[in-house]
């Protein structure tokens, strides 16, 4: 095992392509295979696309409700279009990439869940190097095949310009909530918690993360493992506090936006 994680940044490449094309809709979908929802995350401030490509069945996890995975990365940026493709032992277990100014550079990070097919799930941060779509810090894998994270919440809990990353590891066999920062390469953990998830087996929904103020502070807001209450988290000076718990059966169908917040 320690084999894979001493070069877990470099055996995810096979092949970076960046082109300028014509980047219309039309162009694109006939261009590409998506996966079946065919999300596109797009940022707010440069219009930046990404999404997944490349659909394969090769890991036969299938915790997200199919064995579908992507073994593809696109982002679409002005003009150019970029590729980036995982090696055979890889997959994009994931349903649609997230776009965060991660180091404060003003140009978002492609940030997603990576698997191994024999060491399960990490967090993997993509960025732009170069002209072309690279690899820029990862977490450990989780170990062992057939296991799943779930990422919660980018923010800069403590203020000091580089946002941190908060994802909750094996949500569905006693959930860990670990809070994790860049450092180098490598996703380090900072802290961890146990008894959270944020997500249910075969479901797509991956939106049971909430972050809202909560007494004028970033608040992280995650289901229980039972799913029969929802715990709020702090994460100031780097360390995850409970600080609330609300008593409310979770729908693990429906954001936790929309239930808690937002209730129809």
């Amino acid at each position: 095992m320690e084999k894979y994680r001493t070069f877990f940044l470099f055996i995810s490449i096979l092949l970076v392509i960046s082109c300028t094309s014509d980047n219309s809709d039309d162009f694109i979908e006939k261009q590409y295979e998506f996966l079946p929802e065919n999300l596109i995350a797009v940022d707010p401030i440069t219009k930046i696309q990404a999404r997944y490509i490349s659909p394969t069945n090769k890991y036969s996890h299938g915790i997200l409700g199919d064995e579908i995975e992507a073994e593809g990365l696109l982002l679409i940026e002005g003009s150019s279009v970029h590729e980036f493709y995982l090696d055979s032992i890889h997959v994009f277990e994931d349903i649609v990439p997230r776009l965060n100014d991660i180091d404060g550079d003003g140009i978002p990070e492609i940030i997603c869940i990576q698997t191994n097919i024999n060491l399960g799930a990490s967090v993997a941060v993509y960025q732009m190097v170069d002209n072309s779509l690279k690899l820029y810090a990862q977490s450990e894998y989780i170990g062992r095949a057939y296991r799943w994270l779930n990422i919660a919440a980018i923010s800069d809990f403590d203020k000091d310009g580089v946002n941190e990353i908060v994802w909750v590891s094996t949500p569905h066999i006693g959930g860990v909530l670990r809070l994790g920062r860049i450092q180098g390469e490598r996703i380090k953990v900072i802290d961890s918690i146990e008894g959270v998830s944020n997500h249910k087996i075969s479901s797509r929904n991956l939106s049971l993360s909430l972050l809202k103020l909560y007494k004028n502070k970033e608040t992280l807001y995650l289901p229980s493992n039972s799913f029969e209450s929802v715990i709020a988290f702090q994460l100031n000076g780097l360390k995850i506090t409970p600080v609330d718990t609300i008593q409310f059966t979770v729908d693990p169908n429906v954001s936790l936006q929309d239930q808690i917040f937002n209730p129809g």
